[in-house]
């Protein structure tokens, strides 16, 4: 088993009410083995916890009756102020979307049907589309002209799920490193549906090496060390759900 070679303090978020926020904990302790649990608590709602010290864990409350409190605009403010500094020294990148693999969506996964099949029922240009079981998802350059409802019984499909390409535009995306190591935060500035195929231009700080970004060097077989340039050979990009713009501003999507 691994030990952290120095002292490693995990600060976790505020997500620990009901029972999904305790099994996710709960598993956050599985996997990381601390020494000692902090528990930042008002009252005792955080009582659970004290579970891990059955384990041998040593568990230790302190009162957080005299907190800061920051009200939501100060909230705003602070992280406008953080995407900002972290986006200062972004470059964009052009990455063609066959070499894009997204993570957590239906884009992308299942069989690669006919952009043309598609659009001629939902009345709209269609960049990609894909069939996975009985569902369908498909990137539109425009809305779909007919209700989605209608539209599942002429495809013959349970479900359709359609993403306008103007949903992706200044959309906040994680992005996983081809050996799985590391990872940053980048921004899809937009995608350009006018290429064949599609390029998606990722704006992000860690610089992506250009062979990479066209898809003309394997990855390596041995994990890169972390000081070097990040190494997409197909890219993996998690969605998120804030848009970003240059000057930090943000919000979200849904």
């Amino acid at each position: 088993m691994w030990a952290a070679k120095k002292p490693l303090i995990i600060d976790t978020d505020g997500y620990m009410s009901g029972g999904a926020a305790i099994a996710y904990k709960t598993e956050l302790v599985n996997i990381s083995r601390p020494d000692l649990i902090i528990l930042l608590e008002k009252d005792d709602e955080l009582s659970y916890f004290r579970v891990f010290a059955s384990r041998g864990v040593k568990v230790v409350r302190v009162d957080a009756q005299n907190q800061i409190t920051k009200t939501t605009p100060i909230r705003q403010q602070h992280r406008q102020n953080l995407f900002k500094q972290y986006f200062s020294a972004a470059k964009t990148y052009p990455l063609p979307f066959s070499n894009v693999c997204i993570e957590r969506s239906s884009i992308g996964h299942g069989t690669l049907i006919s952009p043309s099949a598609v659009a001629g029922a939902i009345g709209t240009r269609v960049l990609a589309a894909w069939r996975y079981g009985t569902t369908i998802s498909a990137i539109t350059i425009g809305s779909a002209r007919i209700p989605i409802a209608k539209l599942t019984a002429i495809l013959g499909v349970s479900d359709l799920t359609l993403f306008p390409i103007s949903d992706f535009q200044n959309l906040l995306v994680s992005c996983i490193s081809s050996d799985g190591l590391r990872s940053a935060i980048g921004v899809i500035k937009t995608i350009d549906s006018t290429k064949e195929p599609a390029i998606i231009y990722l704006h992000t700080p860690f610089p992506v090496e250009e062979e990479l970004a066209s898809a003309s060097t394997p990855a390596a077989s041995t994990p890169s060390p972390p000081s070097v340039p990040l190494s997409f050979n197909k890219i993996v990009i998690q969605l998120g759900s804030i848009r970003i713009r240059e000057d930090g501003t943000h919000e979200a999507t849904r």
